[in-house]
C-alpha cells in the first residue's frame, strides 16, 4: 500500500497523457512473433506433446514481444491479435501436454457431456446425482458441440470453453480500459490479465468456472457502463447474464453477487446514483440468486439432498460451530494438502497481481475523469479478496479463496494497466521517453511473468518450480495413461486403490470404484480386505498425496508411498497393479 501510494505521488502528474506511441518499422516485430510462435508449436510437437523449459522460455518471449507490439501496434487488431495468439498458444499447450485431460473437475464434466451427447438428454445426470443436473449448461453446451463437431468431449473444451474463458476476458477488458484511458493502457490491462497465473489454470481445466469466467467480466464491464450511463438495456444484459449463471456455475454467480455489491455501494456513496437505487439494485441480485439456488438441488431432483441455499446454510452454521477444532498438534508433522504445502514462491502471482491492482486503484482515483469508476472497482478489488480471507480465517469452510483468485485478478488487471504505463512514463527521460517507458514497462512486469510461468498454476501440467509438495506434475504421460486405462477396463469390480490424484482420475475419467491410499495414525495401513493397488513412480515422490486418519476424519497429505506387496498382477514400467489384503507388514 505505501509502495502504491508513493508510487501514484510520483505519476501524479496533471499534464502527463497517456496518448500512444508513434513506433514506425513494426512489419519486423510481427514477423518475428510468427517466427517464434512457429518454433514453439513445432519444438512442441518434435517434443511428443512435452512442455520442455526451452518450450516455456519461448512462450515467455512470445509474451514480451506481444507487450512490445501493444506499443507498436497502430489498431486494436494488431495489439490483441498478437496477444491473443500468444494466450491460446500457452494455455492450449498446457493443455495437450497430458495423455489424459488436465484436473479432477475437468474430467468428471467432460464425462457427464459424453453422457449427455450419446443419451442426447440430461437424464444421465439426473440418474448420477450429481448438482450439475440442475444446472446443465456446461455439459450441453459440450454435448452440443461433440455432436456438431464430430468430435470428442476434449477436444471440443479445448476449443470451446478454454477459448471463451481466454478470448471473452480480453475483448472486455480491452473495450472497458480504452473507453477510458488509451488503447496501450487497455493492452497492458490485457496482457496482464492473459499472462497471470490463475487465468491459465482456469482455462486449462474447462469447468463450469470456465465459462464463468467469460460471464463475469462480461457482467463487469456492462455493469461500469450501466452506472455510468443509466442504460436500462445495459441493466436486462446484467440481469440475463447473471440469471445464467445459475445455470453454470453457482460460485461464480456468489462471487459475481458480491462483487457487484460493491460496485453498486461504491457508486451509491460518491455519486447521485442514490441509496435507494443501489439498494434496489442490490436487492434484486440477492434475491435472484436466493431463487436460483432454491431450485437448484446438490444432488438433481432424484437426489435426497435439499437444495443449494439451505445445504450451504447449513455447511456455513456447522463450520462456525466446528471452526478452530483442527487437531494441528498431530498435523504438525505432515504436509497437509493445501497452503501450508507451498512456499512464498507460489503466492507471488496472486500477491504482485493485487499489489498492481493496489496501485491502480489509486491511480484511478487520483484523477477526475475516472474516479468514480476507479473508486468502484478498487472496492471490488477489496471486498472480493477480503471476503473469502476473512471468513475462512474466522473458520468458515464453505468459502472457498482459491477459487476467487482468478475473478481477482480480473478487477487486478484492469486497474493496474494505466497505472503501470503512467508509472514507467513518469520515470522516462524526456529525449529518450519512448524507448525507456517501454523498458521501464518491461522490467515492472517481468517478474511476474517469469514467476508466474513456471509455478504451480502457470505450468500445472509440470511445475518447473517444483521444490514444494503442493507444485506437482498434473499431467500423465501416455504410459500412465495406459496403465491407468488398463485398470479401468480389467479391475472394473474391484476397488482400486491409488495414490490421490490417479484415484481421483479413476474414478473422475472412468467411472470405477477407487480409494486413495488411507494411513492410520499410526502408521499401519488402513485396509482388512482385499483390494487392487496401483503404484507408480510418481507416488514414491514428495508430491504425491495419501489420506491419514486422525480424530475420525480423514486428512489429505503429502508424502512418499512405498511399493505395496503382494501378487503384482501387471506392470508396464510405470505403472503396477498389486492385488493383496495386506499391503505393508
Amino acid at each position: 500500500m505505501l509502495v502504491g501510494g508513493l508510487s501514484t505521488y510520483l505519476i501524479d502528474d496533471p499534464k502527463l497523457s497517456l496518448s500512444e506511441y508513434n513506433i514506425s518499422g513494426t512489419k519486423p516485430l510481427y514477423i518475428t512473433h510468427l517466427l517464434l510462435f512457429s518454433a514453439v508449436v513445432s519444438g512442441y510437437i518434435q517434443a511428443d506433446r512435452t512442455r520442455t523449459l526451452g518450450i516455456v522460455g519461448g512462450v515467455v518471449l512470445l509474451y514480451l514481444l506481444s507487450l512490445l507490439l501493444i506499443f507498436a501496434a497502430e489498431s486494436d487488431i494488431g495489439r490483441l491479435a498478437p496477444l491473443t495468439l500468444t494466450a491460446l498458444t500457452d494455455r492450449l499447450l498446457i493443455y495437450w501436454a497430458s495423455a489424459i485431460q488436465i484436473g479432477i473437475d475437468s474430467q468428471s464434466h467432460n464425462r457427464y457431456a459424453e453422457s449427455v451427447a450419446d443419451a442426447g438428454s440430461i437424464q444421465p445426470l439426473i440418474q448420477a446425482l450429481t448438482q450439475y443436473a440442475d444446472a446443465a449448461f456446461y455439459p450441453i453446451y459440450v454435448a452440443s458441440g461433440m455432436l456438431i463437431l464430430d468430435e470428442p468431449a476434449r477436444t471440443v473444451a479445448a476449443f470451446i470453453p478454454l477459448v471463451l474463458a481466454t478470448v471473452i476476458p480480453i475483448l472486455m477488458i480491452y473495450l472497458l480500459v480504452k473507453s477510458l484511458w488509451s488503447p496501450a493502457a487497455a493492452g497492458l490491462s490485457v496482457w496482464l490479465f492473459v499472462m497471470a497465473n490463475q487465468p491459465v489454470y482456469r482455462a486449462v481445466l474447462t469447468t463450469s468456472t470456465s465459462l464463468g469466467i467469460a460471464i463475469f467480466s462480461i457482467i463487469v464491464a456492462v455493469y461500469i457502463s450501466h452506472l455510468e450511463s443509466d442504460s436500462k438495456r445495459h441493466l436486462l444484459i446484467v440481469l440475463i447474464l447473471f440469471i445464467s449463471l445459475g445455470q453454470i456455475h453457482q460460485i461464480s454467480m456468489f462471487i459475481t453477487l458480491v462483487t457487484l455489491a460493491a460496485i453498486t455501494a461504491s457508486y451509491a456513496a460518491i455519486s447521485s446514483f442514490g441509496v435507494l437505487s443501489a439498494v434496489k439494485r442490490a436487492t434484486l441480485f440477492v434475491v435472484l440468486l436466493s431463487v436460483t439456488w432454491l431450485l437448484t438441488r446438490y444432488h438433481g431432483p432424484a437426489g435426497d439432498l435439499p437444495s443449494f441455499l439451505v445445504l450451504m446454510i447449513v455447511r456455513f452454521i456447522e463450520s462456525l460451530f466446528t471452526a478452530g477444532t483442527a487437531a494441528t498438534n498431530t498435523l504438525e508433522q505432515y504436509n497437509v494438502a493445501g497452503p501450508d504445502s507451498l512456499s512464498l514462491v507460489h503466492a507471488f502471482g496472486i500477491a504482485w497481481m493485487l499489489g498492481l491492482g493496489v496501485l491502480g486503484a489509486i491511480f484511478w482515483i487520483r484523477r477526475a475523469s475516472s474516479q468514480r469508476t476507479g473508486i468502484a472497482l478498487g472496492a471490488a478489488l477489496a471486498v472480493a479478496f477480503g471476503f473469502p480471507f476473512a471468513t475462512s480465517l474466522a473458520g468458515v469452510a464453505s468459502v472457498i479463496p482459491r477459487r476467487w483468485f482468478v475473478f481477482i485478478m480480473v478487477l487486478a488487471a484492469i486497474l493496474a494497466g494505466p497505472a503501470v504505463l503512467a508509472l514507467a512514463r513518469s520515470f522516462s527521460l524526456p529525449q529518450r521517453r519512448v524507448a525507456v517507458s517501454i523498458l521501464l514497462v518491461g522490467l515492472i512486469l517481468s517478474p511476474g511473468l517469469l514467476i508466474m510461468s513456471l509455478d504451480y498454476r502457470g505450468a500445472a501440467e509440470d511445475p518447473v518450480l517444483d521444490d514444494d509438495p503442493e507444485a506437482y506434475r498434473m499431467a500423465f504421460s501416455t504410459s500412465e495413461a495406459a496403465a491407468l486405462e488398463y485398470g479401468a477396463t480389467n479391475f472394473d469390480d474391484d476397488e482400486i486403490v491409488a495414490d490421490h490424484y490417479a484415484s481421483e482420475v479413476l474414478d473422475r475419467q472412468y467411472a470405477i470404484s477407487t480409494s486413495p491410499y488411507r494411513f492410520e495414525e499410526g502408521g499401519a495401513q488402513y485396509s482388512g480386505e482385499e483390494r487392487v493397488y496401483f503404484h507408480r513412480p510418481f507416488a514414491e515422490t514428495q508430491h504425491s498425496s495419501y489420506h491419514i486418519d486422525v480424530e475420525d476424519r480423514w486428512v489429505r497429505v503429502y508424502g512418499p508411498i512405498k511399493p505395496p506387496r503382494g501378487n503384482q498382477i501387471y506392470d508396464n514400467g510405470v505403472g503396477t497393479y498389486t492385488k493383496t489384503d495386506s499391503p505393508y507388514p
